[in-house]
């Protein structure tokens, strides 16, 4: 059970370190669309990413042998499986669309205020 655990926490850790990434990209963007941006937020969005993604290069480079080199294979696969559920709803759904749209212009006007 303490093998299982470990090996479900790395595919999760995986998971949160990308999900760390995205969010030291989108955060600027937010705050130069909001005209909030200041070259420290860059800065350190851009530290932040380099630090992760080196984490994440250690943890998948060298491909460590099996069973630890499962959870990379896991976090893989749902990555993969989870985008192209995403486009697929995204592209065969006009509500989930319009949905969408709609939600961001909302947010967009909410911050010209």
């Amino acid at each position: 059970m303490f093998d299982i655990y470990g090996l479900i926490g790395t595919t999760a850790t995986l998971g949160f370190i990308v999900v760390y990434i995205l969010v030291s990209i989108a955060a600027p963007v937010y705050l130069y669309r909001r005209k909030e941006l200041k070259p420290w937020n860059v800065i350190a969005s851009l530290v932040g990413i380099a630090f992760m993604v080196t984490a994440l290069i250690g943890a998948v480079y060298p491909l460590p042998a099996a069973p630890a080199s499962y959870p990379i294979f896991a976090f893989a696969w749902l990555l993969i499986a989870g985008i192209v559920w995403g486009v697929i709803r995204y592209v065969i759904s006009s509500k989930l669309r319009s949905d969408i749209k709609m939600t961001c212009t909302r947010s967009n006007a909410g911050m010209n205020r």
